[in-house]
């Protein structure tokens, strides 16, 4: 892979497709961040880069990122409800391990998806470095688009800093557009379809054995009213991930109240339909 950085105001593409050199046709945005990011608290300016790619390419580019996060979103819950399961049985090694690789999954996906998705489907990814202005960081990985790439960039340094910082930089990155996936319910749809079917397979459980597992029960109900928020309005179920990176702070706090009104559901199922 070949590294290169320069300031946003100087920044350029060939007029080709960025994941194929095919011909260009309509534009695809490269997602940048910076700040801090603990998680449950998290302080970040994001800016979204046109960049030209074909219809395949930007396809392409669409269907891995909703491949990954529902495939990381299914392996979070599924596994989750697999580790208390090996918990209540006491095979501790084995929930143990099973739990550290959720745990991994979900802090990869949350601090570098973005990143390795666009690698992945279009060869290239940008990161907003620290400091006053727009200075950028590219990574790419095939060698002909990366030398093209330079001949329209004469600017481009192979060091941070050998870009100045320069402040009020104006560039022609456009800072937190519409991302059309914001509106789509899809995939928060499809996550409380899964949690109400795996809620229903734990009442089953729950009533033909007379035993109930309480941490499912709450983790599930809790996802689903998340999820129930964002099949109502899409932002929701975004806005604590990176593409709700640019929503105003009260998305975060209805997110958080549809989750929370999940877990009282939970609460209500374990004191009164699992009050064996």
């Amino acid at each position: 892979m070949h590294t290169a950085y320069i300031t946003g105001a100087d920044l350029q593409f060939p007029a080709r497709c960025l994941g194929c050199d095919d011909t260009a046709d309509t534009t695809c945005d490269l997602h940048a961040w910076r700040g801090w990011d603990l998680i449950f608290l998290a302080l970040w300016e994001s800016i979204d880069i046109p960049v030209p790619v074909c219809r395949r390419c930007r396809k392409r580019r669409r269907v891995a990122g909703i491949a990954t996060y529902t495939v990381s979103v299914l392996f979070i819950l599924v596994g989750g409800y697999f580790t208390m399961a090996l918990v209540f049985n006491e095979w501790n090694v084995a929930a143990a391990i099973l739990g550290l690789n959720i745990i991994a999954v979900a802090l990869v996906l949350r601090w570098y998806g973005d990143a390795l998705i666009q690698l992945a489907s279009l060869g290239v990814t940008v990161d907003w470095l620290r400091g006053a202005g727009n200075r950028l960081r590219l990574t790419f990985t095939r060698d002909g688009y990366f030398a093209a790439w330079l001949a329209v960039n004469p600017r481009a340094a192979f060091s941070a800093e050998s870009v100045p910082q320069v402040k009020h930089v104006e560039s022609d990155m456009t800072e937190d557009p519409e991302d059309p996936l914001l509106r789509s319910r899809v995939l928060p749809a499809g996550t409380l379809a899964v949690m109400l079917v795996l809620l229903g397979v734990h009442h089953w459980y729950a009533m033909a054995n007379q035993s109930v597992y309480p941490v499912v029960v709450l983790l599930f109900a809790t996802f689903a009213g998340y999820a129930a928020g964002g099949t109502a309005y899409p932002p929701l179920f975004y806005a604590a991930g990176a593409h709700g990176r640019h929503l105003p702070w009260y998305m975060r706090v209805l997110a958080g109240l549809c989750a929370a009104g999940g877990f009282a559901v939970g609460m209500y199922l374990l004191f009164v339909t699992y009050a064996f």
